[in-house]
C-alpha cells in the first residue's frame, strides 16, 4: 500500500544524478502538502541540465553494430528525445574503421591481435544532458562520426560477439571515435561494469577500450532522460540560447 503506484527514487554517486534525486525527493514531499496540491508548481535548479536545454548543432552519424544487441534500439531511443533531423543512424561504420576492417579481413588472426595491441588515446568528452523526438523510420545515409558500443550483459557473447570484437579492433586501430554507453537497467539486459572485465576479449582490454568513461543508462523515467542528456553531451550537444 505504501509503495503502490510509486516509482522508487534511486540515489546515484555522480553529481547531476544526485541533484535529480534530491529534486524528486523534494517534489514527493511537497506533494503531501495542502498548499502544493492547490497551487502545483515544478521544481528546478537554476543551472539544471535537461533534454530541452540541449540541441545538436549539426547532424550526428552513429554506427550501431548489428552484432551489438540493443545498439540499434538505443539509437532509436535517443532519437525520440532529440529532433529527428539532428540524429542519424548510419548503415556502416565510420570510414576509417571500414578501411581498417578490410585490412584486418585479409590478415591472420595473429596479425589482427598485433594490430589491436596499439593503445588508443583516451577520448575525453564533457558530461552534459539532452532529449529527443521521434525514432528515424529507416537508417540515414549520413556518414558515421561515432562507433557506438552498448555495454550490456550480452556483449561479446557467441558468434555475434566475435564479429563485434573484430569491428571494435578495426575501430581502435583506425582511431575512430568510440561512444561507450553502459546499460545499467537490468530489465534492458544491464549489469555491473565489473562484468565487462571478464567477458571482454583480453586484447581489447589491453588496447585500452575502457580508457574513456562510459555513459551510464540508468533505470527510472527521470534518470533515464538525464542519461540520454549526458550521452547527447558526448555527441557535442550545446545549450539552447
Amino acid at each position: 500500500f505504501v509503495f503502490a503506484g510509486r516509482e522508487p527514487i534511486t540515489w546515484h554517486r555522480t553529481y547531476d544524478f544526485q541533484r535529480l534525486s534530491v529534486k524528486l525527493i523534494a517534489t514527493h514531499l511537497l506533494a503531501g502538502c495542502p498548499n502544493y496540491r492547490k497551487h502545483k508548481f515544478e521544481l528546478y535548479y537554476r543551472d539544471e541540465l535537461t533534454c530541452e536545454s540541449l540541441t545538436l548543432p549539426s547532424p550526428v552519424g552513429i554506427y550501431p553494430s548489428p552484432h551489438n544487441a540493443g545498439a540499434a534500439e538505443f539509437v532509436a531511443e535517443l532519437a525520440t528525445v532529440f529532433p529527428v533531423a539532428s540524429l542519424a543512424q548510419s548503415p556502416s561504420p565510420p570510414s576509417p574503421a571500414r578501411n581498417a576492417l578490410a585490412r584486418l579481413g585479409s590478415t591472420s588472426s595473429a596479425d589482427a591481435s598485433a594490430v589491436a595491441d596499439d593503445p588508443i588515446a583516451s577520448w575525453r568528452g564533457s558530461i552534459l544532458r539532452s532529449r529527443v523526438r521521434a525514432p528515424p523510420s529507416k537508417p540515414s545515409g549520413l556518414e558515421a562520426r561515432y562507433f557506438l558500443l552498448l555495454l550490456n550483459r550480452s556483449i561479446f557473447q557467441d558468434e555475434h560477439g566475435e564479429e563485434l570484437a573484430r569491428e571494435v579492433r578495426a575501430a581502435l586501430h583506425s582511431g575512430a571515435a568510440l561512444l561507450l554507453v553502459h546499460e545499467v537497467d537490468e530489465e534492458r539486459d544491464g549489469c555491473d561494469f565489473d562484468t565487462f572485465f571478464s567477458i571482454t576479449p583480453a586484447d581489447l582490454l589491453d588496447s585500452g577500450i575502457f580508457y574513456q568513461m562510459a555513459s551510464a543508462l540508468h533505470a527510472g523515467t527521470e534518470h533515464r532522460l538525464l542519461s540520454l542528456a549526458v550521452v547527447a553531451q558526448r555527441l557535442r550537444a550545446v545549450s539552447r540560447k
